[in-house]
C-alpha cells in the first residue's frame, strides 16, 4: 500500500481511478499505468499464487480477487503464531537494532491484525483470544491438529470450548 500511494498509483487498487473509454485517448496511458501496478502486486506474491490471478483484467479486479480470496479469512492462525513469535523472540547475541527491528516488524505487523480499539466488547473478546493462544502455545506437540483445527475455524471458539475440546 505504501508503494502504491507513494506512486499516485493507490486509486488503480481502489477503484477510484476507472479506465476511461477504449476509444479515449488516456486510455493507453492509463493501460500502461494499470499493467504497471498489476506487474507490481504478481510480482510481491508468492509464483503459486500470482499464477492464480495473472490473467485478472485490471488491477482493481486483481486486488479484488485477492481481497475475496484472501481478505475476510479469520486471521486467528496468524496472529497466534505472531503473538508466539514475539514472546519467544530474544537478542540471543545479535546487535540490539537488529533484535528491535525484528521486534517492530512483529509488532507493526501484530497492528495491523488487530488495530487499536477502546471498544470494550473488542477488548474483552482479545483478551479472551489471548488467553486461548497461551493455552494452545503452551500444549505439548501430540495436539499441533488440534491446535490447527481451533485456529482455523470461522470463528475462535470460547475458552471453555477449546477447554472442553482439548
Amino acid at each position: 500500500m505504501l508503494a502504491l500511494g507513494g506512486r499516485s498509483k493507490l486509486g488503480f487498487i481502489n477503484g477510484t481511478i476507472r479506465a476511461p473509454e477504449a476509444s479515449d485517448p488516456k486510455f493507453e496511458d492509463w493501460f500502461c499505468k494499470d499493467q504497471l501496478v498489476m506487474s507490481w502486486l504478481l510480482n510481491s506474491m508468492e509464483p503459486q499464487v500470482a499464477e492464480i490471478f495473472s490473467f485478472s483484467d485490471s488491477a482493481h479486479h486483481l486486488w479484488e480477487s485477492v481481497q475475496e480470496l484472501y481478505g475476510q479469512q479469520n486471521n486467528a492462525a496468524r496472529i497466534f503464531q505472531l503473538k508466539k513469535d514475539i514472546a519467544g523472540c530474544y537478542q540471543d547475541g545479535k546487535p540490539f537494532i537488529e533484535h528491535l527491528g525484528k521486534l517492530k516488524s512483529m509488532w507493526n505487523e501484530l497492528s495491523l491484525y488487530r488495530p487499536h480499539t477502546t471498544d470494550s466488547a473488542t477488548l474483552l473478546k482479545r483478551a479472551e483470544e489471548d488467553k486461548i493462544f497461551q493455552l494452545l502455545a503452551s500444549l505439548d506437540q501430540e495436539y499441533e491438529d488440534l491446535r490447527s483445527h481451533i485456529l482455523m475455524s470461522a470463528e475462535i471458539p470460547s475458552l471453555n470450548n477449546v477447554c472442553t475440546t482439548i
